[in-house]
């Protein structure tokens, strides 16, 4: 493994280290601020409408400036908006500033690891990232983020046994001014790797997508997988922990489980030679029966299911980024990677709306069972269909 490789992957870890901590502390400190859940989802959707907005534009501007800037700005504006909603009390002007500051610089992640990986492989002019190595990246990214996940839910779920939730925006940010400082004298600064306008950029990314076959599909797959996963990724707590009561601390202790898990799974998917073989239809019938077996009331079959389940996940999701990585090329993988972000982004939010709507009539389990079928539908006719 090349050390330049090795530094994009210390970064990861540290820029998922901090969105551990802010999966953590967010609703609860938003609620503490405004005073009323409400106004906490109110302000929530603040930052989930600027990923919508900033999301092209941005992916445009990593594909321009390289990775390393782009990530140099996200780790910025992060930091900012942290202080802000640290000093923000319940003034409602900084807290949308801040939910704008961080949307923006979330969006500046979209395909940015990608995009430097992709930059390494290009100046080292050698195909060692290619073929079924590439996958192998693919692996150590995603468990680079989730043992940062994993690393800043702990680090927070420990800060807060003796410090006030609204202390752990300062951590955010001296995490996000740490990882800075890790990026500025780590990572190589490579050539922009596209220098047209946004609207041609954009053009020949949409063309990609829609006219080969390979990347459609996976733009296709990955709707799929959004739409009908939602239900389990935001409701697993109910079905597991059925008394949680959202304190940061419970939340905490959750988030450092699960990101073990998926972590754990992810080195699991990277070293077995018979999971290689399994096509991205089959890692997704297999998400969704595991997914109803963890409906079951037999304790057994429902751990079962819920250990396949997480473990089919993480399968999907280096299945769907392995086979975009593969597909994209330097000079457009901001641009392409931010679609691919933008048409998750809306699919979970189709999901979550679909989801809130038919849990008003049933109940978690059988909306568990009804997106299983549903995945395994949709997969079978796409396949079928695409023959």
């Amino acid at each position: 493994m090349s050390g330049s490789l090795v530094r994009v992957y210390v970064v990861r870890f540290c820029a998922s280290s901090i969105e551990g901590i802010v999966a953590v502390i967010t609703i609860t400190a938003f609620i503490r601020a405004t005073g009323s859940v409400s106004a906490a989802n109110l302000l929530n959707s603040i930052f989930w409408l600027t990923l919508f907005f900033a999301e092209l534009p941005t992916g445009y501007l990593t594909d321009k400036w390289g990775g390393k800037r782009a990530l140099g700005i996200s780790l910025t504006l992060r930091a900012i908006g942290f202080l802000i909603f640290y000093l923000a009390g319940g003034s409602w002007i900084l807290l949308i500033v801040g939910c704008i500051l961080t949307g923006v610089a979330v969006t500046f992640l979209s395909g940015t690891f990608e995009l430097q990986v992709k930059q390494i492989q290009k100046e080292a002019q050698t195909q060692e990232l290619a073929g079924d190595s590439s996958k192998t990246v693919i692996s150590y990214l995603h468990f680079s983020h989730y043992l940062g996940l994993c690393t800043g839910s702990l680090l927070v779920t420990l800060w807060l046994l003796k410090m006030e939730i609204q202390t752990a925006w300062l951590l955010s940010a001296c995490l996000s001014f740490i990882a800075l400082g890790i990026l500025s004298f780590t990572w190589d600064s490579l050539k922009p790797a596209y220098d047209k306008g946004p609207f041609i950029h954009f053009k020949e990314a949409v063309s990609k997508v829609i006219n080969e076959q390979k990347v459609r599909s996976l733009f296709v797959y990955q709707f799929i997988f959004v739409l009908f996963s939602i239900s389990f990724l935001t409701n697993w707590v109910v079905i597991f922990v059925p008394r949680l009561d959202n304190t940061p601390i419970q939340l905490g202790v959750l988030t450092v489980v699960f990101s073990m898990l998926i972590s754990f799974f992810v080195w699991t998917w990277k070293y077995l030679e018979i999971l290689k073989r399994l096509t991205i239809p089959y890692v997704f019938i297999g998400f969704s029966i595991s997914q109803v077996l963890a409906c079951s009331d037999v304790m057994v079959f429902r751990f079962l299911g819920g250990l396949g389940a997480l473990f089919f996940f993480a399968g999907c999701q280096i299945g769907i980024r392995h086979a975009i990585f593969s597909s994209i090329s330097s000079s457009k993988a901001g641009a392409i990677l931010s679609l691919f972000s933008l048409q998750e982004n809306f699919s979970g939010w189709v999901g979550l709306l679909s989801l809130a709507f038919f849990l008003k009539l049933y109940s978690v389990e059988v909306s568990w069972i009804a997106s299983g079928a549903c995945m395994v539908a949709a997969v079978g006719f796409y396949s079928f269909h695409r023959r």
